[in-house]
């Protein structure tokens, strides 16, 4: 295993970690308070640790079990696909919170725009995953 995959692993890895932990913390509040917005960064956060998590052990599996040097882009894909997720339920969360009237019937509308490249569907998705972050 060269060292950049390793460290690439291990950062992974952390961040399924930390994703993981918040998502715990997200839940906990969830359950003691019912608010919906917990419920949102839980699945959100859980999202994000378990998309690190596919690309980490992705990388490890791969590179320790099978001896590849190079990493599949399809676990690179369905981890940040999992991902972007998350990333969407922490923007949809602050968009409910921040940018929408306290009325019921606005909040049922959602229509975001995103611009993203042609390049693949990886780029596309870290696009949207970036837009979403931001």
């Amino acid at each position: 295993m060269e060292f950049i995959t390793f460290a690439e692993s291990v950062l992974n890895l952390l961040g399924f970690v930390v994703g993981m932990i918040l998502g715990i913390f997200a839940y906990i509040g969830f359950r003691n308070t019912g608010s919906p917005t917990l419920f949102r960064l839980n699945i959100s956060f859980f999202s994000i640790g378990i998309g690190f998590g596919v690309v980490g052990f992705g990388y490890m599996f791969e590179s320790l079990v099978l001896g590849y040097v190079k990493t599949d882009t399809w676990i690179q894909t369905l981890g940040i696909g999992i991902q972007t997720v998350g990333y969407f339920f922490i923007a949809f969360s602050h968009g409910i919170k921040s940018f929408f009237p306290k009325s019921r019937y606005f909040k049922s509308i959602i229509a975001p725009l995103f611009i993203v490249p042609a390049n693949s569907i990886e780029h596309i998705i870290r696009s949207i995953s970036f837009i979403l972050w931001v």
